[in-house]
C-alpha cells in the first residue's frame, strides 16, 4: 500500500498552548481547508510547521506536541522566529506571492529572505526524509 505524502507551510491543524496545556485546532489555511474536504487515503502522512516558534516550545511541552500530532499522521517542522518572519513573511509573502500573481513592483529581494528560505526547505528535507 502506498503513502501519501502532504508537504506545506502548515500543518492541517494548529497548536495552541495556554499556561501548561497543549491543544490540537483544525487550520483555517486554504491548503487544509481544501485538503480536508478530500477523502482521505488509508496511509498519509503531512509535513508542515505546527504554528508556533521552536523558541516557545520548552522539551516537555515539544514531547507532548510531538505524541498528538503522530496520533493524527502529522510531522512538524519546527521553525525558530528568524525563519518565521524572513521566509514566511519574508520570501514566500513579499518575494513570491507577487512574482506569482503578476505584481511585479511590489517583489522585495532581500538576501536574509531567500537565505531563510533555503534553510527552511533544508529543515523540510531533512523531517520528510
Amino acid at each position: 500500500m502506498s503513502t501519501l505524502v502532504m508537504v506545506s507551510n502548515r500543518l492541517p491543524v494548529t497548536i495552541v498552548q495556554d499556561k501548561q496545556t497543549v491543544s490540537v485546532q483544525p487550520s483555517v489555511g486554504g491548503v487544509a481547508t481544501g485538503i480536508a474536504s478530500l477523502s482521505r487515503p488509508e496511509k498519509m502522512l503531512w509535513f508542515g510547521w505546527p504554528g508556533m516558534a521552536n523558541e516557545k516550545i520548552t522539551p516537555p511541552v515539544k514531547q507532548s506536541i510531538l505524541s498528538e500530532l503522530k496520533t493524527l499522521n502529522c510531522c512538524p517542522v519546527f521553525l525558530n522566529e528568524p525563519d518565521i518572519r524572513d521566509f514566511y513573511y519574508g520570501f514566500s509573502n513579499r518575494t513570491l506571492w507577487p512574482l506569482f500573481h503578476y505584481f511585479p513592483q511590489f517583489v522585495v529581494f532581500r538576501q536574509s529572505f531567500w537565505d531563510a528560505y533555503v534553510r527552511v526547505n533544508e529543515a523540510f528535507c531533512r523531517a520528510i526524509l
